[in-house]
């Protein structure tokens, strides 16, 4: 007989390799959900399983210490947005080509990057089409010129 490391009931562990600590099931939730730090690491696990299952992707050591950090922290690589506490994880983001870690991103971010195919050039021509049409009103030939390389700036206004 064993004692319910939960509600302290006697129960006798019937399962294949004697490691139940809990009596129930109700109990056992209660187990793994009431340390947030225990919940964190078998939620985090759980993704890079994921990531192996479905992509054969896996990490070394650092790399994962590196998207830890980053999932605790929670904030988007791209748009630096913080995710909210009711909402979901934030993606893992990686190239589907070599598997490499790029960083966390938001669903919108995320979504966005999957319609450009992760093409460089095409999210560079998105950002041209909204410079040339004055997007929002901005005058992005004096701004523009402050944030973006200079041969981006050419590219869109043509040389000066």
């Amino acid at each position: 007989m064993k004692q319910c490391l939960v509600c302290g009931k006697d129960f006798y562990d019937n399962s294949r390799s004697h490691t139940k600590n809990t009596c129930s099931k109700k109990c056992y939730h209660v187990w793994n959900y009431q340390d947030p730090e225990k919940d964190f690491n078998r939620k985090f696990a759980m993704r890079l399983q994921v990531l192996k299952r479905d992509y054969g992707i896996e990490y070394d050591k650092e790399t994962i210490a590196r998207i830890r950090a980053d999932v605790k922290t929670g904030k988007c690589m791209t748009c630096g947005r913080e995710r909210r506490e009711d909402e979901k994880d934030f993606h893992i983001d990686h190239d589907h080509v070599t598997g490499a870690y790029r960083g966390l991103l938001c669903p919108r971010c995320n979504t966005s990057l999957g319609y450009a195919e992760e093409s460089p050039a095409l999210l560079a021509s998105w950002i041209v089409y909204l410079m040339k049409h004055n997007a929002r009103g901005v005058d992005w030939s004096k701004i523009g010129r402050y944030c973006m390389p200079s041969d981006f700036i050419e590219t869109v206004y043509g040389a000066k």
